[in-house]
C-alpha cells in the first residue's frame, strides 16, 4: 500500500467507526495513565460512581452460602448466568472492560475490512461494524477473564466484602484523603490478597503511599480507613 492507500484504510468511510473507536481507546488510556500519575484513578471514580463491583461471594468455610442469601452462579458462561456476569464486567474495572471492548471492536473491524479488500473491496461501514461488534463481545469476555486473573480485584471469591472490615493493609496508591480515593493492599484470613478502593475516614487525614491503615467501614465499593500501627499489618 502507498501512503494514500494506508490513510484511506485507516480513516476511510469503510473503517471510520473503527478509527473512532481506536481514538477513544487511546484517549481513555492516556487519561487513565495521567489520572493515576496524579494519584486518582479514573477507573476508580467510574466504578465508585456506578457502584460497579463483582458480586459478594460467600465464605465457603463459614456456611456463607446459606447466610448470604446470594444467587451464586455455578460457573462462568453458564446459560443460567446473567449477561453481565457472562461478560465478566464486574470482575475488572468498568473502564478497563470498556477499553477491552473498544480494542477488540477496532481490531476485528480492521481485520474484516482488510480481508474484504483482498477479495471484493471495502465493505460499507455498517456491514463491517456488525460482525466486528459480534466478535468483540466474546473476545472482551476472554480478555477480561485474563486481566481479572493478573490484576487482583477488590474482592476474593471466598470472602464477602464486609469480611475485610477490621483488617489492616498498606496503601499502594496514594495519598488517601477524605476527598481522594486510593488503593490499599489487604490480606484476608485465608491468605488471599485484595486491592481495595479506600478513602480516609475523616477530614484532615492524609495517608501517603506505604502507610499502614485499618479498614473501618464499607460504603458501596469503597472502604473508610484510618492510620494503624505498622506492627498490625499481616
Amino acid at each position: 500500500m502507498n501512503d494514500g492507500s494506508v490513510l484511506e484504510f485507516l480513516s476511510g468511510s469503510g473503517t471510520r467507526p473503527f478509527a473512532i473507536a481506536g481514538l477513544i481507546l487511546i484517549g481513555l488510556l492516556v487519561i487513565e495513565i495521567v489520572s493515576m500519575l496524579m494519584g486518582v484513578s479514573l477507573s476508580a471514580k467510574i466504578d465508585a460512581l456506578f457502584d460497579v463491583d463483582s458480586p459478594d461471594a460467600p465464605d465457603l468455610d463459614h456456611g456463607g452460602i446459606a447466610a448470604s442469601g446470594l444467587d451464586v452462579h455455578a460457573g462462568e458462561g453458564s446459560l443460567f448466568g446473567t449477561a453481565w456476569d457472562w461478560l465478566n464486567a464486574g470482575r475488572v474495572p468498568l473502564l478497563v472492560w470498556l477499553m477491552g471492548l473498544l480494542g477488540a471492536f477496532t481490531a476485528f473491524g480492521y481485520i474484516i475490512q482488510a480481508l474484504a479488500h483482498l477479495v471484493i473491496g471495502f465493505l460499507p461501514a455498517f456491514m463491517a461494524a456488525v460482525p466486528a461488534g459480534v466478535l468483540a463481545i466474546p473476545a472482551t469476555r476472554n480478555v477480561s477473564r485474563l486481566i481479572g486473573r493478573i490484576v487482583p480485584r477488590d474482592e476474593s471469591y471466598v470472602v464477602t466484602r464486609d469480611d475485610l472490615i477490621g483488617l489492616t493493609g498498606t496503601v499502594s496508591l496514594g495519598p488517601v484523603t477524605e476527598q481522594e480515593i486510593g488503593r490499599v493492599l489487604v490480606k484476608d484470613a485465608h491468605g488471599n490478597r485484595h486491592l481495595t478502593w479506600v478513602r480516609a475516614a475523616g477530614p484532615g487525614i492524609d495517608l501517603p503511599t506505604g502507610t499502614v491503615v485499618l479498614l473501618t467501614e464499607r460504603r458501596g465499593t469503597e472502604y473508610l480507613v484510618i492510620a494503624a500501627d505498622p506492627d498490625l499489618v499481616v
